[in-house]
């Protein structure tokens, strides 16, 4: 016996040894002919699951058997059944929750009827082009195989000595590494202190925490351990002149983490104060798009979040994972409720926390610590507490300029492979009717 899960989606094969069998002689099933359409009408595979059948077989009440006259060809209704007109219709006539639709419904489905000899010849064309698919989806396999096994070398090359020759090495040999996944590992080297090298006469990132702290100690963690002594908090280990602090301890000593407005209110007609909101907070940018004002009173009942330039800002509710620094020319916007304001010390490069709150390690520590049940946010106190590590300053900007060079690199090579692909999507579409012209 046939089920829903023995037909494919638009394949003649069906799945016949299933180990479902019907008793001699119990008729509560029904039985399609050889030749005969089927298509499931109920389900999440309603009007997609479609097969044909090559021997008489009990099939699945949720099934449709379309056992065909004659003068018409069983393979052009198989492939009339596929199309995106016919699902359209069928999908219109849907009902129930589950979602089916009912045989009566089915059966008052238009289908275009061409003669006899014509279904034929449009069933050796389809049969054609299908096999073409087919053929390019079994190449396109074997050459992701092969790209795979080369991009995981060319990741690890680029690991070692992260350049924009290996990257674009790594860019155009593997059609199996997004944009996105290089933008990960460029940031994932960052912060384990792998994109540039160390030079042993840099100031070391922990005099830049005494510093800061004016030479007190480093502050303590809620379990009572230095913040010297977590780094087996963190997935990686820090390189030689590194240090940890948590990031509340990085702050300008006159100013804290904070999250902006509450409730915008009506939108002043006239003058008024930008307010950014996670919307314009992006991944590495902001964006001002759709930005919009609050009145200059409500602005100043919230003074500790107007914005000065050079702060980090990071989405702590709605459209997590943007983060941007701020630049001058936003001197004196303000923030909504679902952003935070970190406003770096200046013994730190603002760009750099940046890129260590880009990256994935300190994503995923996001991710773990989100809090709510309706609308998911991220404590404040939590985030105080997050660990980042301090390279020495001069690195830091090393670091900070290597990850802008690299990333550039990586959009400029996205836009060449979007275009790329764009080209090679044109010339397919074009031999598609090339061979469809020809009869």
């Amino acid at each position: 016996m046939i089920a829903t899960k023995d037909v494919g989606y638009g394949r003649d094969a069906l799945v016949y040894d299933n180990g479902l069998k019907v008793p001699p002689g119990d008729t509560r099933f029904k039985v399609a002919t050889a030749n005969a359409v089927l298509i499931c009408a109920e389900g999440g595979s309603a009007g997609r699951k479609i097969g044909v059948t090559d021997r008489d077989i009990c099939f699945g009440n949720k099934l449709f058997a379309n056992e065909v006259c004659e003068g018409i060809h069983h393979r052009y209704i198989f492939y009339v059944y596929q199309a995106p007109t016919f699902f359209k219709g069928f999908a219109a006539r849907m009902t129930g929750i589950i979602g089916g639709i009912a045989r009566s419904a089915f059966l008052s489905l238009p289908i275009p009827i061409p003669p006899l000899a014509e279904q034929k010849r449009i069933v050796a064309k389809v049969d054609e082009l299908m096999a073409l698919c087919d053929r390019l989806e079994a190449e396109q396999e074997e050459r992701e195989t092969r790209y795979t096994a080369l991009a995981r070398a060319s990741l690890a090359r680029f690991a070692d000595a992260p350049t924009p020759a290996n990257l674009d090495f790594l860019f155009h040999s593997s059609f199996s590494i997004q944009p996105s996944d290089l933008r990960k590992s460029i940031l994932t080297l960052a912060v384990q202190g792998k994109l540039v090298t160390q030079n042993p006469g840099d100031e070391p990132g922990e005099t830049i925490l005494q510093r800061i702290h004016s030479g007190a100690p480093p502050k303590k963690t809620g379990n009572g351990s230095s913040e010297c002594n977590e780094q087996a908090k963190l997935p990686f280990d820090l390189p030689s002149g590194w240090s940890l602090s948590q990031l509340g301890s990085i702050l300008l000593p006159t100013r804290g983490i904070s999250y902006g407005v509450i409730k915008l209110g009506a939108e002043p007609q006239q003058d008024g104060v930008f307010i950014l909101r996670c919307s314009n907070v992006r991944f590495r940018r902001i964006d001002l798009n759709g930005i919009r004002k609050v009145t200059e009173q409500l602005s100043s009942e919230y003074g500790r979040t107007i914005l000065e330039g050079g702060e980090v800002l990071i989405n702590v509710r709605g459209t997590l994972g943007g983060c941007a620094v701020v630049p001058p020319d936003l001197k004196g916007y303000n923030i909504a409720r679902e952003v935070a304001v970190i406003p770096v010390h200046t013994e730190i490069d603002p760009a750099f926390i940046l890129t260590v709150i880009a990256s994935p390690y300190f994503q995923g520590r996001v991710e773990e610590n989100l809090r709510g049940i309706a609308y998911e946010g991220l404590n404040l106190g939590l985030l105080r507490d997050f660990l980042v590590p301090i390279p020495p300053f001069a690195e830091q900007k090393r670091i900070v300029a290597k990850v802008d060079q690299l990333m550039a690199l990586v959009d400029q090579l996205e836009a060449q492979l979007a275009t790329s692909r764009a080209t090679a999507a044109n010339l397919l579409e074009a031999l598609v009717a090339e061979l469809t012209t020809q009869a």
